[in-house]
């Protein structure tokens, strides 16, 4: 139904137009921000998806955000937002950052869709399928998907309840559109615009049997995808992005945390002078659990948990995983050097074929891995503890940074990042400060 709509849009087209900005939005867009929200309205008032394909770290989610408040959908009318359960608070944190006030609703089992709910809906993939049933009674102004590749498999039941959601408008965000086959963009656009690219039979045959199908396809699809890269929008960039990324604690880390903090208020209660003085080893002992804990659970003496009950190792593959795509060079600190081995054991399980390189204390010839890693040719990532690689290396080649927990003096942690962001760095540098929502 769209079509219609675009074709006086086209005849009188001659740029985007500009986007129209509520004066109280207290989010600070940079130019290409602003361009998207444009974008994204012009595609609104055709009837027409659109998939929002950024670079990671340029701003994906407060550009959906501007552009839903733009449109007065914020606090007005039901909007969803349906993304990985680790990406959630990632929602919540920039909702009442920029747009505090917004009535925002998480689904779950004790708070399921309610139809006549003008609230921010946010739900992690997993919830969505599980509460499948519940979206026929609900229609929502915009159903937004952020990481949207995760839907690439047609068969999929989670790709089933996203294309169950009833909405007037639908968007797709992801920095991954094409991960594997072209089939992965069918899915998508099934999920945007229903038909666009026919039907699944017609749109293999094409993709088996017609040489130049794929050139027609990037041409047919290229009005509906807005992708800029680090490079493309340099000039609008500062030297060095600082994105403090919101982790939730998965239900075994919130038992571990509360089994250590049960009893501690009253055990620590007093002077803060005194405490340091009759309980100080104690009272760092505790501190340090409860860092493990936020990194993952089997960090705590005897334990051995899978990497799924990690919401911060459950985090960073999610953005190594978008960031690899895009050729980058990645550096990841911990103070932990148990938790490198952790983070490195999973990314080499998850991406097998990326050069991936340790440095710690241990390590004998510190140069050797720094070599290999600044000569390697695209994509690597480098596993280093702040202790070990704080001081004393260069390692110009990465543009992004990863600091998987915070140090006890954040001195420590600039002298990690400025590794990477010092004299003679020709990227953009984007650093990540996972911290865990609610501790």
């Amino acid at each position: 139904p769209g079509f219609d709509a675009l074709r006086p849009l086209l005849e009188s087209f001659e740029r985007l137009p500009a986007a129209q900005l509520p004066r109280d939005l207290r989010a600070d867009l940079r130019d290409y921000q602003t361009r998207a929200v444009g974008w994204l309205g012009f595609l609104r008032e055709a009837g027409l998806g659109a998939l929002l394909a950024d670079d990671m770290g340029l701003g994906k989610t407060v550009q959906i955000l501007s552009f839903l408040h733009s449109q007065g959908a914020l606090g007005e009318s039901p909007v969803l937002v349906v993304c990985p359960a680790s990406v959630v608070p990632v929602w919540q944190a920039e909702v009442e950052r920029f747009f505090r006030g917004t009535p925002v609703r998480v689904l779950s089992r004790k708070d399921p869709f309610e139809p006549e709910s003008k609230a921010l809906w946010i739900s992690s993939y997993t919830q969505l399928r599980r509460n499948k049933h519940l979206l026929h009674d609900i229609e929502f102004s915009f159903a937004v998907l952020d990481e949207a590749q995760s839907i690439k498999n047609p068969d999929a039941k989670v790709t089933q309840a996203c294309l169950a959601i009833r909405s007037t408008h639908r968007i797709a965000l992801t920095g991954t559109p094409l991960e594997n086959r072209p089939l992965d963009l069918w899915t998508l656009f099934r999920f945007l615009m229903p038909g666009f690219l026919g039907t699944r039979r017609h749109f293999e045959d094409q993709t088996k049997r017609n040489p130049g199908f794929l050139e027609t396809l990037r041409k047919q699809i290229a009005p509906f995808i807005l992708r800029r890269t680090k490079s493309a929008v340099a000039k609008e960039l500062p030297p060095k992005v600082e994105i403090n990324y919101t982790c939730a604690l998965t239900p075994v880390q919130r038992r571990y945390y509360t089994a250590l903090t049960t009893g501690a208020e009253s055990e620590f209660k007093g002077e803060m002078a005194d405490i340091l003085r009759e309980k100080r080893m104690h009272l760092f002992g505790l501190l340090t659990r409860l860092r493990q804990v936020c990194c993952d659970p089997s960090l705590l003496p005897g334990h051995n948990d899978h990497y799924t009950h990690s919401g911060k190792l459950l985090s960073l593959i999610n953005r190594l995983d978008e960031a690899l795509s895009n050729g980058s060079k990645i550096v990841v600190f911990s103070q932990f050097v148990e938790f490198l081995k952790r983070a490195r054991a999973v990314s080499l399980s998850e991406f097998p074929d990326i050069p991936q390189l340790e440095l710690t204390g241990s390590t004998l010839d510190r140069m050797q891995p720094v070599k290999e890693f600044n000569e390697t040719k695209g994509p690597a990532i480098f596993f280093i503890s702040l202790r070990a690689g704080g001081t004393g290396l260069n390692l110009q080649a990465a543009d992004y940074v990863f600091l998987l927990d915070p140090w006890w003096n954040p001195a420590v942690e600039d002298q990690a990042i400025d590794r990477v962001h010092r004299i003679g760095q020709q990227n953009r540098v984007i650093v990540y400060r996972l911290v865990t929502k609610g501790t």
